[in-house]
């Protein structure tokens, strides 16, 4: 095998080597390592990054309700009060009950408390009163320009129970001034026995109240943050598009806010999603912790979230289906978004069960399901959409409870550009500045480009020199070999060097570029004249006839320069 071709195979198996380290070595870290340093931040459950990602779309709804509240004060039933002392005198006497101040004072209040109508009467005079009375439950948005769900009775309190809550809000007051009446008769009174007669005296208030000119206002409390300030809320009226009918009717509503636009969502998912033994996630205000006076105004931003499983699926009697869990809620939590694992909302919560002493019953709360919410869109023409706020808010959430500090860091300040007012950007923008200065930033570095790696393109590059040279070598000794026994065959371009071959151009072996010495000149060949443009269109000319051998043409020597071999046999080879 002649020695440049043997060369040749030697390095193209230099260059399959080199490829094959430039694509399998691993990229170095920063610091020269080859892995990444591991995190040492303690790993983050999903539902920890659900509920971060649930909060910006979840607000409070506080309705309210002003009505002019009339009412006469009751006064005492005398004729009735005198029989109820003649009968509980005759029990007495005939020992049915103990003679006691005590026991007789336990038999009156007693009567009063089982039948309050019967005691009380609408006396002369009328307590009115202009009051408002204000409602809060649970919404959350589905598009980005302002369309909300809640629960219908979190806007559209039925009037019998709007009187009693009027009666227990403005009423209580006039309700103790009359039980403090009864114990300045100077009739000894237990707290177990006041405390009745106060709820007897609501009972009767509240089914004797007029509630008149009532005005039902609806607004969305939205969450915003201010830079160092913390959070706040930001009433902004809402308008009822469309209610459904109260539990156990499809107890939801669409709401409407003008003048949004990014509003942070929450995804509305499929009633498949569901299945007995799921786990869903509850979102909202539950009252009692969200306004306990113990706690800042920052945290009554935050909303609550729970979880626990779908225990079962259930149907109305009027067909409509019903999921029940055992994911905690309470008063408060009405309207909020039951979410999956991913996020998507299944359901508004709706109702809990109730015994027959008048006390929710724990773990059983009841869900609408998520086709109930989609009939309801439909029917408005409102197609639900992920706003760019909550897209990437979202991919700003994975990368920081990744550690990618440095690459949640834009992405939360786009947030705060879509969305100003956004309650936890702010937060999540300082914590990730500051794990960044304390190193504890785990980023991976930018991806290259698609193409070849410097390490390839250098070893490439290398390779192909050296080919280059040894097939050069090759081709210059053939030429030479060429040179001594026969006429090089033409065809390099002008200029080109020595193995630097193309196809012929037209017309055929054309004179190269440099001037061969005059007494050296190789004989023109002759082409045949072009026939006359018609008789190529009618009959053409055949071409001429191609030379049975090239004609003799110059050949490159390094010490002699450019000669022809007919007048100047080549030297022999070194």
């Amino acid at each position: 095998m002649p020695r440049p071709v043997r060369g040749a195979r030697l390095l193209l198996s230099a260059l399959a080597c080199l490829l094959a380290l430039s694509l399998t070595a691993p990229a170095l870290a920063d610091d020269g390592s080859t892995d990444p340093s591991p995190s040492t931040t303690p790993t983050v459950s999903n539902a920890t990054i659900l509920a971060a990602k649930a909060y910006p779309g979840v607000q409070l709804i506080a309705t309210t309700y002003t009505a002019t509240v009339s009412v006469q004060v009751p006064v005492i039933n005398q004729a009735a009060l005198t029989q109820l002392a003649q009968r509980i005198a005759t029990q007495a006497v005939l020992g049915t009950i103990d003679t006691s101040d005590e026991a007789i004072t336990e038999a009156i209040v007693d009567a009063v408390v089982k039948s309050p109508n019967t005691y009380f009467l609408p006396g002369p005079r009328t307590y009115s009163r202009r009051n408002s009375l204000t409602g809060v439950g649970t919404g959350w948005a589905i598009t980005p320009d302002g369309y909300m769900i809640t629960a219908a009775h979190v806007v559209r309190t039925a009037r019998p129970e709007l009187r009693r809550a009027f009666a227990v809000n403005r009423l209580n007051k006039l309700g103790q001034q009359f039980v403090r009446g009864l114990q300045n008769s100077g009739t000894r009174f237990t707290p177990d026995q006041v405390e009745r007669l106060r709820k007897a005296i609501l009972g009767w208030l509240a089914a004797h109240l007029s509630v008149t000119n009532l005005n039902v206002k609806v607004a969305a409390e939205l969450a915003v943050g201010f830079d160092g300030l913390g959070k706040d809320q930001r009433p902004i009226e809402a308008e009822v598009v469309d209610i459904g009918k109260p539990y156990p009717g499809s107890d939801i509503a669409l709401l409407k806010i003008d003048g949004q636009e990014h509003l942070p969502t929450i995804e509305v998912g499929s009633n498949d999603d569901v299945s007995p033994g799921s786990t869903v996630h509850v979102v909202g205000f539950p009252a009692a912790s969200t306004f306990l006076p113990s706690m800042s105004r920052d945290a009554q931003v935050q909303p609550t979230v729970t979880e626990g499983p779908v225990t079962a699926v259930k149907s109305t009697s009027s067909g409509m289906p019903v999921f029940q869990t055992q994911a905690p809620a309470s008063p408060g939590n009405s309207g909020g978004p039951v979410l999956t694992d991913r996020g998507s909302a299944v359901g508004v919560l709706v109702a809990s069960a109730v015994g027959s002493d008048g006390v929710a019953a724990q773990g059983q709360n009841f869900v609408i399901p998520a086709s109930e919410v989609q009939d309801m869109l439909e029917r408005n023409g409102v197609t639900p959409e992920r706003s760019d706020t909550t897209a990437t808010y979202d991919q700003a959430v994975d990368e920081f409870y990744a550690d990618h500090f440095e690459a949640a860091l834009p992405l939360f300040e786009k947030v705060e550009t879509l969305y100003p007012a956004h309650p936890f950007a702010q937060k999540f923008i300082t914590d990730s500045k500051t794990a960044i200065d304390e190193g504890r930033d785990r980023t991976p570095a930018p991806a290259e480009e698609p193409g070849v790696s410097p390490l390839l393109l250098g070893g490439v590059g290398a390779a192909l020199l050296l080919l280059l040279a040894g097939g050069g070598l090759a081709l210059w000794m053939r030429g030479r070999q060429r040179a001594a026994a026969g006429p090089a065959y033409p065809g390099g371009e002008a200029g080109a060097g020595p193995g630097a071959w193309m196809p012929p151009a037209s017309p055929p072996y054309p004179s190269p570029a440099y001037a061969a010495p005059a007494e050296q000149q190789p004989a023109p060949v002759e082409v045949p004249a072009a026939a006359p443009a018609e008789a190529a269109v009618e009959a053409p000319t055949a071409p001429a006839a191609m030379p049975t051998s090239p004609p003799p043409q110059p050949v490159w020597d390094p010490d002699r320069g450019w000669y022809l071999p007919e007048t100047d046999p080549s030297p022999e080879s070194p």
